[in-house]
């Protein structure tokens, strides 16, 4: 039987920590941190993002703002949500030195903002919000809107990136009488380190706006609510053509829609178009519209009210065998 070599015994044991002593150190106090967090208070089991983590949560002076501490090996990101203790926390301020743990701060959401995506989903992100300065009373042209703005800190990703100026939304703890509010900046540099984008707090200012009692939905919370509805813009045996996205943009020149109709077996044929396009009356002073037969011409005006809202364009034939139908959503020209 061969001898253990002393020295290699030796070796091998101080090596399993890593080659060098700084590697060591970093691998022993990791093991340290691991071991005295199993009987620490402060350590939780979370969700971050809804996957199930164990980090540590050390509370300060504030009670909605507190530290976190990923355990050795985990990473945790700015903008990513920790579910605890029934309630929904931010991620922000992470510590890229992260030799041994990474290390943030995790502010309480007090906020479930919801809107309407271009598909109509509706999507819900936590936020948390700062103080909303009010400065008393503005006169406006048909309300009297306080004076006031909330900053919104939000997680980063797909969807909210896709925010944009002037996009609504409604916020109150009271479905019956909800404050409208308005986007009126978008701050994509403050909360964002990451050079990839994929992560970060996105940092948004909405303004108090008025309430559209036709297009907001107070059940679900949404402003300019649309019902989502499927494609039909190839309908049933005709068709609504166009060139490019199904918009219109606000101060544009006019955007034309062209039928297309087609008989059993795909062929097109000649028929008498019959248009509809149904604007709510609030807006149709604000659209020029031409029927010069298979085709329609439409036209908005450059008016702020109306970007983001949407027009119902509906085709058939006199008839009254095949129809189709398209959502065209009003767009700012810029």
């Amino acid at each position: 039987m061969r001898a253990i070599n002393k020295f290699d015994l030796y070796n091998r044991v101080t090596l399993s920590d890593g080659t060098t002593p700084k590697e060591r150190m970093i691998n022993h106090c990791k093991k340290n941190i691991i071991y005295k967090s199993r009987r620490s208070p402060s350590r939780k089991s979370v969700l971050i993002d809804s996957e199930q983590k164990d980090v540590v949560i050390v509370s300060g002076s504030n009670n909605h703002v507190k530290t976190i501490c990923a355990l050795p090996n985990d990473i945790i990101y700015d903008g990513q949500i920790v579910e605890w203790e029934k309630s929904h926390w931010l991620i922000s301020d992470v510590d890229i030195e992260s030799s041994v743990y990474y290390k943030g701060v995790i502010h309480q959401c007090n906020i479930n903002l919801r809107w309407q995506n271009k598909d109509g989903e509706i999507i819900s992100r936590w936020c948390y919000a700062e103080t909303n300065t009010a400065d008393g009373i503005k006169e406006g042209n048909t309300l009297n809107l306080t004076d006031g703005n909330l900053t919104l800190h939000l997680p980063l990703d797909n969807e909210t990136r896709q925010l944009r100026l002037d996009r609504r939304f409604l916020l109150d703890i009271e479905k019956d009488n909800p404050t409208a509010y308005k986007l009126i900046n978008r701050n994509v540099v403050s909360g964002i380190y990451d050079e990839n984008h994929e992560h970060g707090v996105y940092i948004i200012t909405l303004q108090k706006s008025e309430r559209s009692h036709d297009r907001d939905n107070y059940e679900l919370m949404i402003a300019d609510y649309f019902k989502p509805t499927e494609d039909k813009s190839v309908g049933i045996n005709c068709a609504i053509k166009f060139d490019g996205s199904p918009t219109i943009k606000a101060g544009g020149y006019y955007k034309s829609f062209n039928a297309v109709f087609y008989d059993k077996d795909g062929s097109e044929i000649s028929q008498e178009a019959i248009w509809n396009v149904a604007v709510i009356d609030e807006h149709k002073k604000y659209f020029s519209i031409v029927n010069e037969g298979s085709t329609i011409k439409i036209k908005a005006d450059n008016n702020e009210g109306i970007i983001g809202s949407k027009i119902k364009i509906e085709l058939c034939n006199s008839a009254q065998n095949c129809s189709a139908e398209l959502y065209v959503k009003v767009v700012a020209i810029l």
